[in-house]
């Protein structure tokens, strides 16, 4: 059975006071500009698969052309090649990720002060 032919589930709120919620919250705003979305469109695809999650989300893939139009507008948008060099890259072990600060999650490894002997 696919999930379009599946009743939505109910949330614990009302969709309105979720919506009101996640569009005051700064992670969805800063989630929503990641992503190239308004705020509004990144917040009804997050209600839309709450209620129904067994949705599978879509993965739309840009052509060439379109990455290049898109990397002369934003030297730090990632290309596809782009992307499977750098994830060559961490399963050989010659990189690590490097989360940018806005997307960290705030868990930093503690520094251990040296002991001088």
């Amino acid at each position: 059975m696919s999930s379009e032919n599946q009743p939505q589930r109910k949330l614990k709120e009302p969709v309105e006071s979720l919506r009101k919620r996640l569009l005051e919250d700064p992670n969805v705003q800063r989630s929503a500009k990641a992503l190239q979305l308004t705020p509004e469109q990144f917040v009804e695809k997050v209600i839309d698969y709450a209620q129904n999650p067994d949705k599978k989300p879509v993965l739309t893939l840009m052509s060439e052309e379109d990455e290049a139009a898109v990397k002369a507008e934003n030297p730090k948008f990632l290309t596809t090649q782009e992307i499977n060099r750098e994830l060559e890259k961490l399963v050989n072990g010659e990189s690590k990720l490097d989360i940018p600060g806005e997307f960290a999650d705030g868990f930093e490894k503690a520094q251990k002060k040296k002991v001088e002997m």
